[in-house]
């Protein structure tokens, strides 16, 4: 009986120190890429056609050091469908460039129906992605940040059809 109570002491032991790393209290790093988006849920507009109507923006990422250089890499695609097959042609902004996309309302309409079918008054739910690529004479993995966004393709008002 005492060996049952020993291996099971033993066990809750052990269990509890698989359960416990240092992995789970770790914070953050505050430097990380990180993507934003101007609005979680944009209503299109046929009237304000040049607007912008939404802007991606980053932060830097973290620091590599002055002897690498970053890319970054946009795309957006539906959400839950693959980046290569299903997102817009990435854009390639460089370190130098602001860090920020943008699109009209125009631009936005287009894409949706041009691109992804989403006629007017259909709605569809979006992912974000931008990738930092690091360039220089060692291999780094890049830093990768996603956020989502809803857009509802505006009804076009037939007063404003000529």
């Amino acid at each position: 009986m005492y060996k049952k109570g020993y291996y099971f002491f033993i066990s809750l032991i052990f269990i509890g120190f698989i359960a416990c790393n240092d992995e789970d209290n770790a914070t953050p790093d505050p430097n990380a890429l990180t993507l934003e988006v101007s609005k979680d849920t944009l209503y299109l507009d046929p009237a304000e056609g040049n607007e912008v109507a939404l802007t991606f923006s980053w932060n830097k990422g973290i620091d590599r050091g002055a002897e690498n250089s970053v890319v970054y890499y946009f795309r957006m695609a539906r959400l839950g469908e693959d980046f290569n097959e299903d997102s817009i042609d990435p854009l390639e902004i460089s370190s130098e460039e602001a860090r920020e996309v943008g699109f009209t309302h125009q631009e936005l309409a287009d894409l949706l129906t041009d691109k992804w079918g989403v006629f007017p008054g259909e709605e569809q739910a979006f992912q974000a992605r931008v990738v930092a690529k690091v360039i220089g004479p060692v291999f780094m993995y890049p830093e990768i940040s996603y956020v989502n966004v809803s857009i509802f393709n505006g009804e076009i008002n037939q007063n404003d059809v000529e």
